[in-house]
């Protein structure tokens, strides 16, 4: 089970700690805006996700299997 909070949400990751939950600090939040979803959507671009150097490679995306 996963949670997002900020990290300025300390009552929030206080909470989470107490549960047993643990930070996942490996992990990188990234996002992307209309324009970029725009932009993506007009360059027709479908690559595959990069390997992984700890999980191996790239799986197709979905309806690419």
């Amino acid at each position: 089970m996963e949670w997002a909070v900020l990290d300025w949400n300390e009552p929030a990751i206080k909470f989470y700690r107490a549960l047993g939950a643990k930070p996942m600090h490996e992990w990188t939040v990234f996002r992307l805006t209309s324009d970029g979803i725009a932009r993506l959507a007009d360059s027709g671009r479908v690559d595959q996700v990069p390997p992984s150097p700890k999980h191996g490679a790239a799986r197709p995306l979905a309806g690419e299997e």
